[in-house]
């Protein structure tokens, strides 16, 4: 019996559990393993193994309904004598969990529906084919064990909701961490915008990429797309910030907050025709965008590290450039939320 064989292979009798013992001492006091070897007791009998009590080799031991004795867990999985070490992998998807659609009833019971997502942080309702039906778009999570290249899925909506049938995921990001839905080539079609993580191939300048994907009448494809980079990026959203019909394409950097009014297919930097509204102290930590002040024109809520919120006010023009700030409210995210009860319509909260 070798010393592997011992330790793998759980012994049916009090004796083998103390011929166990006798090895390890044996060994630890620098005797030769030929002498350690030497000693070699056999019990093969249901009833050898009664008479002994077993310690922690018993824990992976059970006796069969027929009397023998069987192992729970296998050591040594070629039987060579030495124990083998098993490192289990999964490649399943229980970290995505899909997307569910829930809605209330006339008498008030939930229909909960499972969309066939592979997983989602953000999802975005747009009517991206204009056939009167809410389309969802789904930016996909990162579970830490995959490449960060994934694709964004559309779930195209009909009276029938959002089927599998009608489910796409073809678009390609990297690392995406939001996403948002405007048209930013005023062509009369939704675009969509991805927000990825730093540059992956040849080609890209530095820093967070910025994916728009084209809309149009036959739909998304990945090759109609362009990028282009905006280090820093750390947010993204899409409001109509200037009352003009078409939604801005929002982007927050620590130091500043970027508004693209329009996105032309062949500009060569579309960051430098962005207006640029600087962040005092370059503190800029969250972005939300809502009707503050209930005047029907979007407005700019950010938190700040030093726990001020900063508010710039939308207008016909363009978001006032000196926020009002509100000190001592330290936001990771601002919500934007309705009181009917209020003259004041909309208010903001911070947590």
């Amino acid at each position: 019996m070798t010393q592997s064989e011992a330790f793998g292979i759980p012994f049916r009798s009090a004796r083998k559990a103390l011929c166990l013992v006798t090895l390890t001492s044996l060994l630890g006091a620098g005797m030769p393993p030929s002498t350690a070897y030497s000693q070699t007791l056999t019990d093969d009998s249901f009833e050898d193994f009664r008479a002994g009590t077993l310690d922690a080799s018993g824990q992976n031991i059970y006796v069969s309904r027929d009397g023998k004795v069987r192992t729970i867990h296998r050591f040594d999985y070629d039987l060579d004598g030495y124990i083998d070490l098993l490192l289990p992998q999964t490649h399943d998807t229980y970290s995505n969990i899909p997307p569910v659609a829930c809605a209330i009833g006339r008498d008030r019971r939930i229909m909960r529906t499972e969309l066939a997502v592979r997983g989602a942080t953000q999802a975005v309702a747009a009517d991206l084919d204009r056939d009167g039906y809410q389309d969802l778009v789904f930016c996909p999570n990162y579970n830490g064990t995959q490449h960060p290249r994934d694709f964004l899925s559309i779930a195209y909506g009909g009276p029938d909701g959002w089927p599998a049938a009608r489910t796409r995921a073809g678009l390609p990001v990297h690392g995406a961490a939001s996403i948002a839905v405007a048209d930013m080539d005023h062509d009369g079609w939704p675009d969509i915008v991805a927000l990825n993580g730093k540059a992956w191939t040849s080609g890209q300048a530095p820093g967070e990429i910025i994916r728009v994907f084209w809309g149009g009448e036959k739909g998304y494809i990945h090759t109609r797309s362009r990028d282009f980079s905006l280090p820093g990026a750390s947010a993204l959203h899409a409001a109509d910030l200037d009352a003009d019909g078409y939604s801005d394409l929002v982007l927050l950097r620590n130091d500043m907050v970027l508004v693209f009014r329009k996105i032309l297919r062949d500009a060569q930097d579309p960051a430098s025709t962005a207006r640029h509204i600087p962040i005092p102290k370059a503190r800029g930590n969250t972005l939300s965008i809502g009707d503050v002040d209930n005047d029907r024109i979007s407005d700019l809520i950010v938190g700040s590290a030093d726990g001020d919120l900063l508010l710039f006010s939308g207008s016909k023009n363009d978001p006032a450039p000196t926020p009002s700030i509100l000190k001592g409210v330290r936001a990771t995210q601002a919500f934007i939320t309705c009181y009917p009860t209020s003259r004041q319509a909309m208010r903001w909260a911070a947590r």
